[in-house]
């Protein structure tokens, strides 16, 4: 074959799908191709044109490729769009790829444009071309991602919201999402409708097989104004690295009330960590003398998002005063169940020891005893509803005219006067006075014994107090009562 046959041969160059089959001097068959990448450009990115040559076995010469070049058309006179220059031999029975990734178009529609190669060696210099036909479209909506903190290898939310900046709607949208070492409860969100400049959230659920950040492959497809379908592949990265204060619980500004129903907690539930807590609940835990599990001593809060905080209130039975009160809080984080306990000391109700009987005298009339004195508060809270009674004894009857009498209230630093009666049996006896009373709702009783002698003899200083822990009283009849209160043994118990 002549060199005139073969540069014949190489000018009739057969279009074959996509690419273009020459033939070289020593006979060598050479097939030319090129694909863009993305195969939807659009006017606002750059994109690659992947030019292949690939020389048939059976040649005998080699060539190296001189340069391979985008043009913006078929003429002479065509815009350059990009060139490269790879080194090294194409030998018979190769393949190679030269990729121009420095691509850009800023019209929108069809182009048809020209890729060419250039084969030399010592004898001959060739040029293989072939047209390239890409479709330029305007720009796509923009993805962006953002991930939820979570511990572990929990599952966390993937928010991915997709902005339409384009001037008409987008349809038929649909998000799918893929990554090594990423597992999804769902791979796919779909919306109708994407208006102009309007942005839509698309939430997935992911768990990493270990803290880290990942490759998120995105897939977006949707139809544009014209009905085209368009594609979108987007590699994102995603931080599933484990947050530095992950959620956690704490129980902070707790406030004790005393009401007439119970005991009145209420304080802030406060995440001070950096990711959200879940399913919070503060409840009363079990303790001495703290009951537990009345109406009101768990309560549901909620969800708490990082750095918040929130209120509660419960309500708890307690028996004493100086009682500790267990608070236990139960809440997840990134689905991993945790629990946390806070203590909090209950001193009592206020105004429990603020009643005190004093200057209290005794008579006896014919068949009673007849008592007096003063019901004075000693505390710092006003008391209501004060009463003084004569309580039941061996020998001893509460009786008329007046076995109780009702004070009313008495102010705090004030006090004042009772009489009460009782039947008394026998020379000497242990007559029992009780004081009740309310502070803020809550009701108060103090018992204390009075050593009564009918003989005038002044009862010893050691007679024995209830179990209330009332110090007793030493009395003679018509003598001054003489009273040991400085401290009173004080219980309380609450209105139901």
């Amino acid at each position: 074959m002549t060199r005139t046959s073969t540069a014949l041969l190489w000018a009739l160059l057969l279009i074959t799908s996509g690419g273009v089959t020459g033939v070289v001097a020593d006979g060598t068959f050479v097939t030319m191709t090129a694909e863009v990448e993305p195969d939807q450009p659009t006017v606002d990115e750059k994109f690659s044109v992947e030019v292949t040559l690939e020389s048939a076995d059976g040649g005998k010469d080699s060539y190296a490729i001189e340069y391979v070049r985008l043009y913006d058309g078929p003429g002479d006179d065509a815009e350059e769009l990009d060139e490269a220059n790879p080194t090294g031999p194409f030998m018979p029975g190769t393949k190679r790829t030269v990729t121009l990734d420095e691509v850009e178009i800023n019209d929108t529609g069809f182009h048809e444009l020209r890729a060419e190669a250039v084969l030399v060696n010592d004898d001959d210099r060739r040029v293989v071309s072939i047209p390239v036909t890409v479709q330029v479209y305007r720009p796509h909506p923009l993805i962006s991602v953002d991930t939820e903190p979570a511990v572990g290898n929990a599952w966390r939310t993937v928010d991915l919201t997709v902005a339409n900046g384009l001037n008409e709607s987008v349809d038929g949208v649909s998000v799918s999402v893929d990554g090594d070492g990423l597992q999804f409860r769902e791979r796919e969100r779909v919306a109708s409708t994407i208006g102009p400049h309007e942005e839509r959230a698309f939430d997935f659920e992911a768990r990493p097989e270990s803290p880290g950040v990942y490759d998120l492959e995105v897939v977006l497809t949707y139809e544009d104004r014209n009905g085209d379908l368009r594609r979108v592949e987007q590699t994102v990265s995603a931080d599933f690295t484990e947050p530095d204060r992950p959620g956690e619980m704490r129980l902070t500004d707790v406030n004790l009330t005393t009401t007439a129903d119970g005991v009145k907690i209420a304080g802030t539930a406060s995440n001070v960590g950096d990711s959200k807590v879940e399913s919070v609940v503060v409840a009363v835990g079990d303790a001495p003398s703290v009951e537990a599990s009345g109406e009101g001593a768990e309560t549901f809060v909620g969800s708490i998002s990082a750095n918040n905080a929130t209120q509660f209130d419960l309500l708890a039975d307690v028996d004493t005063e100086g009682a500790t009160i267990p608070l236990t809080v139960t809440y997840r984080v990134d689905g991993v169940e945790r629990t946390t306990t806070a203590e909090v000391k209950y001193a009592g109700a206020p105004g429990a020891d603020a009643i005190e009987l004093t200057g209290v005298s005794a008579s006896a009339s014919s068949d009673v005893v007849e008592i007096t004195g003063s019901a004075a508060n000693i505390g710092t809270v006003d008391a209501q509803s004060v009463v003084v009674a004569v309580g039941d004894a061996e020998n001893v009857v509460p009786t008329g005219p007046q076995p109780e009498f009702f004070v009313g209230e008495v102010a705090e630093s004030d006090f004042a006067s009772f009489t009460v009666t009782a039947e008394v049996e026998g020379n000497e006896t242990t007559i029992p006075l009780t004081v009740t009373y309310r502070v803020d709702g809550v009701e108060h009783t103090a018992t204390t014994e009075v050593r009564y002698d009918a003989g005038g003899n002044e009862a010893d200083e050691g007679a024995a107090s209830d179990q209330n822990g009332g110090v007793p009283l030493s009395v003679t009849v018509g003598g001054a009562l003489v009273l040991g209160l400085a401290a009173f043994g004080i219980s309380y118990r609450r209105l139901r």
